[in-house]
């Protein structure tokens, strides 16, 4: 029986560090396949704190949709409060 585990500590190049200035965040947009080859818009947002990079999709917690907009907008308002 085959299933569909995705992996966890698998890390991809999707900038250069330097590209994202310390305590900033930089919206990307790319492209997931689903298991058919269908391709699907898959937005993520990274944000870069000193040494430290995460990553988070770009999704509306209120409702779920992809892409709130202005990634950077969102996140000043977010972390200032």
């Amino acid at each position: 029986m085959e299933t569909n585990v995705m992996e966890t500590n698998v890390a991809y190049v999707i900038c250069n560090m330097n590209d994202i200035p310390s305590q900033k965040a930089r919206g990307f947009q790319l492209m997931r396949l689903d298991d058919d080859g269908t391709e699907r818009p898959f937005s993520i947002v990274i944000v870069r704190w000193g040494r430290q990079v995460f990553g988070y999709l770009n999704k509306c917690p209120h409702d779920g949709s992809i892409s709130i907009g202005n990634a950077i907008s969102f996140l000043i308002q977010t972390v200032s409060g």
